[in-house]
């Protein structure tokens, strides 16, 4: 003001806020892959999706985890310690596993001619390729408990391994120089 000698800070007109889409994006994404699977991970195969291939890795070995620490309640004794070391071990074994999946994809594109993937981008089509990963393991237990001494689980992982295979090779060709393939 220039009687009274004060300043006054005029502030900057406030911009409405982006809403975030992830809800829209996470819909788009569950329609487009029960429609077209193969289409749905590799237009998702982006630096921008990473996250979502690492929840994917994420939720399945979190709840591996925690199968695998409380459903050996029934021992007794000494052997409780060892549902730990089993539980602490198997979650281990699955970081070092999807790490060794992604890493594995990521290093040897050029040995198959790829297009030059970057890491996040690696990370979001592994970890989409295998998102029915934790659904299988779940319905694998469930009719494991319901038939007696049935161990159809590793048979549902089998499939869902073999379907995530099949995503990463129609990605990785298409992605490929190799016109053959």
């Amino acid at each position: 003001c220039p009687l009274c000698g004060q300043q006054f800070k005029v502030a900057a007109p406030t911009q409405p806020k982006a809403t975030s889409n992830v809800g829209a994006d996470i819909q788009s994404f569950f329609k487009d892959y029960f429609s077209n699977p193969v289409q749905a991970v590799s237009s998702r195969a982006k630096d921008s999706f990473w996250l979502w291939g690492l929840i994917s890795f994420g939720a399945y070995i979190l709840i591996h985890f925690f199968v695998s620490f409380f459903s050996q309640n029934g021992l007794n004794g000494y052997m409780k310690g060892y549902v730990a070391q089993y539980a602490f071990g198997t979650l281990f074994i699955d970081l070092l596993s999807f790490a060794a999946l992604v890493f594995g994809i990521f290093l040897f594109a050029s040995v198959f001619k790829l297009n030059k993937l970057s890491l996040p981008s690696t990370v979001a089509l592994t970890g989409l390729a295998v998102l029915p990963l934790l659904p299988a393991y779940l319905i694998g237990l469930l009719f494991d408990k319901v038939i007696d001494g049935a161990s159809l689980t590793n048979i549902f992982l089998t499939l869902v391994f073999l379907f995530a295979a099949i995503l990463l090779y129609s990605q990785l060709r298409e992605a490929s120089h190799d016109v053959a393939g």
